[in-house]
């Protein structure tokens, strides 16, 4: 059962506290530090700083924000791998957008039939980490349109910015 349902109060100490308590005073010991009475004797006197606790919803949005922000480096660097196997046969794709690259891809390699084969594995790869991302992203879309706090600090518009940075 939490401490919390109980009705006590929970104060966090981060690790390092008993430590630069232990450091700070010459006949405080490394042993007690360790020890209850040394615990209860940093509680007593303040030595220490309260560490607040994250709730399991921002851990999950982290979570998810780190997830869709790997996927999308996965796929960048699958892309650059395309490119840069292609620049080893002398094939340049210069700038193509995104919707454009897997065709422009295909059109290069379209007479070997062995880069062919090798090229559409990798755009395969490369649209199903596509996929993977666009639906973690519509997941953060949800999750803002959902919040309450990101209509609240936002500027509407250039004259409420300029009222804001005077």
């Amino acid at each position: 059962m939490p401490v919390e349902t109980v009705g006590a109060s929970v104060v966090l100490v981060p690790q390092q506290c008993p430590a630069d308590a232990a450091r700070s005073r010459p006949n405080f010991s490394l042993a007690l530090q360790r020890n209850t009475l040394g615990i209860v004797h940093i509680m007593r006197t303040g030595w220490f700083r309260q560490a607040q606790i994250k709730s399991e919803g921002s851990y999950r949005t982290k979570l998810l924000l780190m997830h869709r922000r790997n996927l999308k480096a996965k796929f960048l660097d699958l892309e650059n791998a395309i490119r840069h196997s292609l620049k080893a046969f002398g094939i340049r794709l210069g700038k193509v957008g995104r919707g454009a690259f897997e065709q422009a891809v295909r059109n290069a390699v379209a007479e070997d039939p062995l880069s062919f084969e090798k090229m559409d594995d990798m755009l395969s790869a490369r649209a199903a980490l596509w996929r993977k991302y666009c639906r973690l992203h519509d997941l953060v879309v949800k999750m803002v349109a959902r919040s309450n706090c990101a209509d609240a600090s936002w500027p509407s518009s250039a004259s409420s910015r300029s009222q804001r940075f005077r």
